[in-house]
């Protein structure tokens, strides 16, 4: 799902179709189509919101018929995340033994 905040930048032929509502608030509906005819889906429609310029919609088209549906509920920009996040501390996992691959 990540993905799905820069999977325009390359691989994919954009198509803007139009603008519509959702959820009271304007948006742009763009529809993404990769390049690549092996990958597993045919399209991805992005739903922007107007004024913001934030994905808040994304519809993946599977070729087996599926649609997988992300939407973004909240989204908080730069926020300050405490590096111990990231790191792995042994000392609560006796036993285990770290490979570190540096």
């Amino acid at each position: 799902p990540a993905k799905l905040f820069t999977i325009y930048e390359k691989g994919f032929k954009s198509l803007y179709t139009n603008d519509t509502k959702l959820n009271g608030k304007m948006v742009h509906n763009i529809d993404l189509s990769p390049t690549d005819t092996k990958r597993s889906f045919f399209k991805v429609k992005l739903q922007i919101d107007k004024l913001s310029k934030q994905i808040v919609n994304a519809v993946i088209f599977d070729k087996n018929g599926n649609r997988y549906t992300y939407s973004i509920k909240t989204f908080t920009p730069n926020i300050k995340v405490s590096e111990s996040i990231f790191a792995f501390d042994s000392k609560l996992y006796p036993g285990v033994e770290v490979v570190d691959l540096r």
